[in-house]
């Protein structure tokens, strides 16, 4: 048992070294576009919406926020023990759901400050294109 949570955790930390310190452009370009926006050719940043700034962490991280980093940790691993793959996907997808349901409401807080509008007064109709708009930035939602 104590080899294969060894071998587990040496996987673990070799996904996370493996995108931290990307060998190809590729590598690179993915490291980049999670934190900041598309990694042009030609050397441009171009800020996107689906970023790690824009859904997780739209403000300065504090120490209290620091499980968030969770949802990076749970993408960067791919363990290759059947079961500890399978119990990391159901945390994925939890994770996932409330990291868009946060950003969800993030956005509704937004719109309902820029409009001047209380959120109970926001119309379904809207509430939803938000929600749409939102899961359509997030391709893993």
């Amino acid at each position: 048992m104590r080899d294969e949570v060894l071998s587990l955790f040496e996987g673990y930390l070799d996904d996370i070294n493996r995108f931290f310190l990307p060998k190809k452009l590729e590598g690179l370009a993915n490291l980049v576009a999670v934190f900041h926006g598309e990694l042009r050719s030609d050397g441009t940043l171009i800020a996107t919406n689906f970023n790690l700034k824009k859904i997780l962490l739209p403000t300065e991280l504090k120490p209290d926020e620091w499980p968030k980093f969770r949802a990076i940790l749970h993408e960067l691993w791919r363990p290759n023990h059947p079961e500890a793959a399978a119990l990391l996907e159901l945390h994925r997808r939890v994770v996932r759901r409330q990291a868009v349901s946060h950003y969800i409401e993030r956005e509704v807080k937004e719109f309902c400050k820029d409009k001047a509008i209380r959120p109970g007064d926001m119309s379904e109709s809207v509430r939803a294109l938000i929600e749409r708009s939102c899961a359509a930035e997030s391709p893993r939602a």
